[in-house]
């Protein structure tokens, strides 16, 4: 799915999702409900990949 998919799919704007996305802009607990279940992943897997990125950056 691209991103302009996942933001019609979500009523976001393909912008207001890359923001999402790139840390710009916090979405609400529901709207991370909403995108975990339209990319079939648990919403617990956002902050995984978030804790990696980090301990990634650490290093």
């Amino acid at each position: 799915m691209t991103q302009q998919e996942l933001a019609e799919k979500l009523n976001l704007s393909a912008s207001q999702l890359s923001n999402i996305e790139r840390g710009i802009k916090e979405p609400k607990p529901e709207l991370l409900e909403e995108m975990a279940a339209r990319l079939n992943i648990p919403r617990e897997e956002f902050f995984l990949v978030s804790e990696r990125a980090k301990r990634h950056l650490l290093l």
